[in-house]
């Protein structure tokens, strides 16, 4: 018996940084992400965004915690 092997899965993550960028910033991350995802053959399985936060402090970042939580925790089928 075969078994199919199993397909390799993302997650995305997409941020900018200053209230003074475009918030399609993220868009245009997340499009180009998910082409990459599937030039790879991987299964988006989800996203996570911060709007206008820093990337100095990682705490600040609410979508960067939920995103380490879930991998953390193997809890990421959005």
């Amino acid at each position: 018996m075969m078994t199919r092997p199993i397909k390799k899965r993302a997650v995305l993550y997409a941020r900018y940084s200053s209230d003074m960028q475009k918030a399609t910033s993220i868009d245009g991350q997340l499009l180009l992400c998910r082409k990459i995802a599937a030039r790879n053959d991987l299964d988006v399985i989800g996203a996570f965004v911060d709007a206008a936060k820093s990337g100095l402090t990682e705490n600040a970042r609410d979508g960067y915690q939920q995103l380490l939580n879930g991998v953390r925790n193997h809890d990421l089928m959005l």
